[in-house]
């Protein structure tokens, strides 16, 4: 092994000399680098600036701004909290792009049906956390913790069992009235 890869192994982070001369080029490659890295964090900042400052002439309203081939494209942009008004019929994969091609209007018919949807709840985040503090016990042995997070894990999961509020539905009406004001932005864009 070269002795000046073995020096270089063994610089301190905070040097602020060095008397190597073999180390030069290194450094001089390390800055290369750093300079590689500042380029593309400037041109993040930069994106982000431009974003935030053409928000409003740049924001689509149609879902579809690259002219996308899967379903998740055939939905508004931000999609509405129901995805789809009417459940889109698949035949294969990139099914959005052969309704293009056939020229299938996805979300054109007036037949609006009441939408079954779940309700919100927080439990998987409290499992999530609880599992996060049984992990860290089963890892450091701490037996009473382990213990503690697995019955407030099944506490919760039980809990949740006997909530008879899990459930809902959209109205027609409220549908019909969302998706007739989500095609009149994108007529208007």
């Amino acid at each position: 092994m070269p002795s000046y890869f073995l020096g270089f192994m063994g610089m301190t982070r905070r040097l602020n000399h060095f008397d190597v001369p073999q180390w030069r080029p290194l450094l001089l490659l390390e800055m290369f680098g750093v300079c590689i890295i500042l380029c593309g964090v400037a041109c993040q900042v930069a994106q982000l600036v431009v974003s935030i400052r053409k928000r409003h002439e740049n924001r689509d309203y149609t879902g579809d701004p690259w002219d996308g081939r899967t379903l998740e494209w055939a939905t508004a942009s931000p999609p509405p909290f129901y995805n789809f008004a009417e459940q889109p019929v698949v035949h294969g994969i990139d099914a959005y792009w052969g309704m293009k091609e056939r020229g299938v209007e996805t979300l054109a018919k007036a037949d609006f049906r009441k939408i079954h949807m779940p309700c919100n709840t927080s439990l998987g985040l409290v499992i999530g956390a609880l599992s996060t503090v049984l992990g860290f016990a089963l890892v450091w042995h701490i037996w009473w913790l382990v213990i503690a997070s697995l019955l407030a894990t099944v506490a919760t999961l039980i809990v949740r069992s006997y909530d008879q509020n899990t459930e809902y539905y959209v109205e027609a009406r409220e549908v019909e009235r969302l998706e007739t004001e989500r095609r009149q932005l994108m007529a208007e864009a």
